[in-house]
């Protein structure tokens, strides 16, 4: 998912409990899905789908922001460990 935000690519999620949920925020930046139910995929591909151009950059640029954040903070968090070490 952050891979697919830092390519500036639409991003359609389970939400299973390893964090979509928070990343997508309300799917401001993306599409959730709820995990195993095919109906519930089917919407959120129609959502896709019917969304405008405009509503999808939105969703593409706060995904893109979240995806450095999650990234800086990772970096920050790997740095701090071979400083304390």
């Amino acid at each position: 998912m952050i891979e697919a935000a830092f390519q500036k690519k639409i991003i359609i999620s389970s939400n299973c409990s390893s964090g979509p949920k928070e990343f997508i925020k309300n799917e401001r930046a993306g599409f959730l899905f709820n995990s195993n139910d095919t109906k519930s995929l089917h919407n959120a591909i129609l959502k896709f789908k019917k969304s405008s151009k405009n509503i999808l950059q939105k969703k593409i640029n706060c995904a893109k922001y979240k995806s450095l954040i999650y990234k800086t903070e990772h970096h920050s968090e790997l740095v701090s460990k071979y400083l304390i070490a």
